[in-house]
């Protein structure tokens, strides 16, 4: 009877510590909630705490989204841009190997929605007729998270 009490103590102690760091005790995964958002440009599944904000309601001009690290976007705050260009992908993979203007260089990552080329303050994956450039501000391309948002980015039609 005893035994049983501690383990009961122990399981519902061990759940609680595991809610706490957002593991869910029943999967042993995080429960980290995404949303599905679509902007001008871009639809892409976003981590709680960022939001989706269009150029045209940024800047006054469209053709680029970002995807901002706030529940709502402030002068200052974290941010993706994501414009799809043209060109050819290998034109921005000239840039970012170059380290110039997107710094360190650190290679090409599978993401779930294909290649992706990293760099320190970029990243670039070929699209249908072009190639989608994510520039970032105060971002950590190599993050999990980021790798994240990366991976479900598709472009609007």
């Amino acid at each position: 009877m005893v035994r049983k009490v501690i383990s009961a103590v122990f399981s519902a102690a061990l759940a609680i510590s595991l809610a706490a760091c957002g593991i869910d005790p029943g999967t042993g995964t995080s429960g980290e909630k995404t949303t599905t958002v679509t902007g001008e440009v871009i639809k892409a599944e976003i981590p709680a705490g960022w939001c989706i904000v269009t150029s045209t309601d940024m800047t006054g001009a469209s053709g680029a989204d970002f995807i901002c690290r706030s529940e709502t976007y402030e002068l200052g705050d974290s941010y993706l841009q994501a414009i799809p260009d043209s060109r050819n992908i290998d034109t921005f993979k000239r840039m970012l190997e170059s380290t110039d203007p997107y710094g360190t260089y650190f290679g090409e990552v599978e993401l779930k929605n294909g290649t992706w080329y990293i760099a320190a303050n970029a990243a670039v994956t070929p699209i249908a007729e072009g190639t989608l450039i994510v520039k970032g501000y105060e971002i950590d391309f190599n993050s999990d998270e980021v790798q994240s948002i990366l991976g479900s980015l598709q472009c609007i039609e």
